[in-house]
Formats: structure tokens, C-alpha cells, sequence
């Protein structure tokens, strides 16, 4: 993990795949703060059991956490402890019209296949619930199962923003690795 302004400006973007958050600091926070607002740099935050819940509730990471296109839900761990940690059954996933054309959810070159594509692989297991989307917020995923619903909608699954001269994302799940199935490519090209 870069640490100086040095080593992380050297990238354009970075992805914190479940970070633990022993690993990272508050003067890191405020480091990729200014890389993402000031500089452009890209942030991608993708959720996952084992660190999400402790790190999405410490406020050394507020900083970080205002920057993801969500407002994360107090009531989080509450809602994890009632659907449990470990799904058995797949719930289906939800793609609007208008994210199916989004360039990140773009796996072809062809608009109908790509709404085609998503049709077929939208699953998912467990999530990190958050409240709601930000404002400016464009969100690409929400989990279809009504069991998973608050006042804004379905859970957020996938959202982008701009953050100051920068962009960042959230992913609430760890079960991308399961669209390989429906081919390599379609998997690679979202990633």
C-alpha cells in the first residue's frame, strides 16, 4: 500500500478490497482525501465480511468514508445480525435501464446484450448494507430481494460519484468471482 503522497500519486486509482483497518491510519485518510479531490486520483471501496463492518464504523476513517458514493447506515451491524453473515440462497441483483448503459456495467458491445447479460448473471449472496446513495450518486447495483429494502429502496449494491476533481465507487459484495460462470470475459471486463 502506498504511504506518501510520493508513492500514491503515482497511481491513478486504487481499489481497498476489504481493508483492515490495523493496516491504515488517519494521516492516510486524509492523504487519499487530497489524491482523490485534488488530484483526480480513482477510489474504489469493495466491501466483505471478514474487516468492512469494524472499518465502515471506526471514525479514524470518516474522511475516507465521506468520499464513497454512500451514506453508510448506523444500523448496519443490526441489519447483518438479522440476515445473518452467511447466505446459503442467492438474492437477485437489480439493474436499471439507465445504470445497464453506465460504462462500468458495459461487458459487451452491444446494448442489448449487455441488458441480455445482466439479466443472466445477477445474483448475490452476502452485502454490506448502507442507508442510502448519495445525492450526486449514480447507482449501478441495488439487491432485489424485498427482505433488503429501507425508505430509499433496495440496498445499494454498486455506486459511483465525482468527488472533487476525482471519482470513487462502492461495492457491498465480495460475489463478483461467481460471474466467471457466465463467461471470462464478461467477469474481466468489468473488473
Amino acid at each position: 500500500m502506498p504511504t506518501t503522497a510520493e508513492e500514491l500519486f503515482a497511481y491513478d486509482a486504487i481499489i481497498l478490497l476489504d481493508p483492515d483497518k490495523t493496516d491504515l491510519d488517519e494521516e492516510w485518510t486524509k492523504l487519499v482525501d487530497q489524491w482523490v479531490t485534488r488530484f483526480g486520483g480513482g477510489l474504489l471501496y469493495a466491501a466483505a465480511r471478514p474487516h468492512s463492518p469494524a472499518f465502515m464504523r471506526d471514525p479514524m476513517f470518516k474522511g475516507l468514508i465521506d468520499l464513497l458514493p454512500v451514506s453508510p447506515d448506523p444500523e448496519a451491524d443490526l441489519i447483518l445480525n438479522q440476515i445473518g453473515h452467511y447466505q446459503t440462497t442467492a438474492s437477485p441483483i437489480e439493474v436499471s435501464p439507465e445504470a445497464a448503459q453506465h460504462a462500468i456495467l458495459r461487458v459487451t458491445d452491444d446494448a442489448q446484450s449487455d441488458a441480455t447479460a445482466w439479466q443472466s448473471f445477477t445474483e448475490g449472496y452476502w452485502h454490506y448494507p448502507v442507508l442510502r446513495e448519495k445525492p450526486v450518486a449514480a447507482v449501478l447495483l441495488r439487491h432485489g430481494n424485498p427482505r433488503m429494502r429501507n425508505n430509499y429502496g433496495g440496498h445499494v449494491l454498486a455506486a459511483v460519484q465525482f468527488a472533487g476533481s476525482g471519482r470513487t465507487g462502492f461495492l457491498a459484495f465480495d460475489g463478483t468471482w461467481r460471474w466467471r460462470r457466465f463467461g471470462q470475459e464478461w467477469f474481466e471486463r468489468f473488473w
